[in-house]
């Protein structure tokens, strides 16, 4: 069988240029060897193709993180609480992330997770994504007939807001607290989250 190559070549070659001549015994050895690799590469190209494309969308899946408004919930002496966090594009969890925590107003109280993401902050992040490069929480209090922010809907939002701030690696001196008008007297006391402005 006639090879393209001329292996008696590159053994002549191995003696001029200081490597150690093969032993023409050997040759016919690494010969069929280098044959056999040759014969099995075309049924191993797609092998390798796929093995690449594997570890390449394993370690880009391990970078991203999922973005836009995602559900979540927290357990507040054994109740379960929903929210929301949005998450904007482009986040990494190797760079801290300011967090606001945006409490609705009266019309959105309930358990469902999402009537909170219907009005004030989270509409216009729905509208205008890009201009808001943050973290936002939006915890949803129960309808438990306490006023505001008071009793468990504020011990909720503030565990919503901490699990955000683990999770997506919240950068702890960039809390920051909106409401609506409303809810300027929420109940919710920490010393960390200066208020912003009411909406």
């Amino acid at each position: 069988m006639k090879h393209a190559l001329d292996y008696s070549a590159l053994v002549h070659f191995g003696a001029f240029s200081g490597v150690r001549k093969i032993p023409r015994e050997r040759t016919v050895v690494r010969r069929s060897v280098l044959v056999m690799n040759l014969k099995l590469m075309p049924m191993l190209r797609p092998l390798l193709a796929v093995l690449a494309i594997g570890s390449l969308l394993t370690s880009v899946s391990a970078q991203t993180v999922d973005t836009g408004f995602l559900n979540r919930s927290v357990r507040v002496d054994g109740v379960e609480y929903r929210f929301q966090v949005y998450v904007p594009r482009g986040l990494t969890r190797s760079v801290p992330w300011p967090i606001i925590l945006a409490l609705h107003g009266g019309e959105a109280y309930g358990n469902d997770g999402i009537r909170q993401t219907e009005v004030g902050l989270a509409r216009a992040v729905r509208l205008h994504a890009e201009r808001f490069p943050s973290i936002i929480v939006f915890p949803q209090s129960p309808a438990d007939r306490t006023p505001g922010w008071q009793g468990l809907g504020g011990d909720a939002a503030l565990a919503a807001l901490d699990r955000a701030v683990t999770e997506f690696n919240g950068d702890r001196s960039r809390l920051y607290l909106t409401c609506l008008r409303e809810e300027t007297e929420h109940g919710l006391s920490r010393p960390d989250i200066p208020i912003g402005l009411p909406l």
